[in-house]
């Protein structure tokens, strides 16, 4: 996100169409809290994090999956990976995709039945486990969001304090 890249030294050149006093005076340049991205795609609402972990908080995931399933896919710059599933209120599965079997889910089978994530890493190379397991898992749940969605303008928010 070209907010997260350029940081404070940011101007009208950088953001063509955006009004950049309108971002300021709005707090979504603010370093307080997470700016969020929010679509949908094929019949799946989807939010966009481009960088930190606030999307990941067990508290976020079991909220969002309320009535619902919720898939959350984090990849942090540190080289951090971690994939979280809830169904219902309820986190069914939750690791790192280096150690699929260390993980802290309720029900971690319902994950692996569903989707054969599980194999998708082991099958792979190691360096390989979070692009592999997310494959599987958006595939088999038919939840994949192509590159192009995010390109376009999305509905986005700035959570205050959110850190």
């Amino acid at each position: 996100m070209t907010i997260e890249a350029l940081g404070e030294d940011i101007d009208e050149n950088d953001m063509p169409g955006l009004d950049l006093e309108q971002l300021q005076d709005s707090g979504v340049l603010a370093g307080d809290g997470p700016v969020l991205r929010s679509g949908e795609h094929d019949g799946w609402s989807f939010v966009i994090e481009p960088e930190g972990s606030w999307l990941a908080a067990d508290g976020i995931v079991t909220s969002a999956s309320r009535k619902t399933v919720a898939l959350s896919l984090r990849d942090s710059e540190s080289g951090a990976c971690w994939i979280s599933y809830a169904e219902d209120g309820e986190i069914l599965s939750s690791f790192d995709p280096l150690f699929p079997d260390i993980d802290s889910g309720a029900r971690p089978e319902v994950l692996g039945r569903l989707t054969g994530h599980v194999a998708a890493i082991n099958n792979g190379e190691r360096h390989d486990a979070y692009a592999n397991a997310v494959r599987a898992i958006q595939q088999r749940l038919q939840c994949t969001v192509p590159p192009e969605a995010d390109e376009r303008r999305l509905l986005t928010i700035k959570i205050a304090d959110g850190y």
